[in-house]
């Protein structure tokens, strides 16, 4: 039996002790995709932030060049089409754009 969700219930309230710690068991979230009728101007392009480090240490691994071919493998199978953004920030002891 899984107890890692399990609480006992506060005696005066008949609720969950530990509800003030846990905001995913008060607070929910709806998404709505709103049709074009809605819309004033087209929805922004999807943007993507590549943060890759490039320290000595991920070079010798061949960190570097797996993270490379695997970003490149994904980059025409990005959501977008021509609208897509994408940037690269790399870093070792500082960071560079």
């Amino acid at each position: 039996m899984r107890t890692e969700n399990f609480q006992t219930l506060a005696v005066v309230r008949g609720r969950r002790i530990d509800l003030d710690q846990r905001p995913e068991l008060i607070k929910g979230s709806v998404e709505f995709i709103a049709p074009a009728e809605y819309m004033v101007r087209p929805p922004m392009p999807p943007v993507y932030f590549f943060l890759i480090d490039v320290s000595i240490s991920a070079v010798r691994s061949g960190m570097l060049e797996v993270v490379a071919e695997t970003i490149k493998s994904c980059l025409d199978r990005l959501p977008g089409n021509s609208r897509t953004q994408i940037g690269f920030i790399t870093f070792d002891s500082i960071i560079h754009f």
